[in-house]
C-alpha cells in the first residue's frame, strides 16, 4: 500500500495542491 503512494510523483500532487496534503503525509511517513 505504501509503495503505491510512493510511486506517485510529488510534482503531480503539487499541481493539484489539494491532493498534496493527503499524499504528502503518507510520503513523509514512509521516509
Amino acid at each position: 500500500m505504501k509503495n503505491s503512494h510512493q510511486v506517485f510523483p510529488p510534482t503531480l500532487i503539487m499541481s493539484h495542491g489539494k491532493l498534496l496534503f493527503h499524499p504528502s503525509l503518507i510520503y513523509n511517513a514512509c521516509k
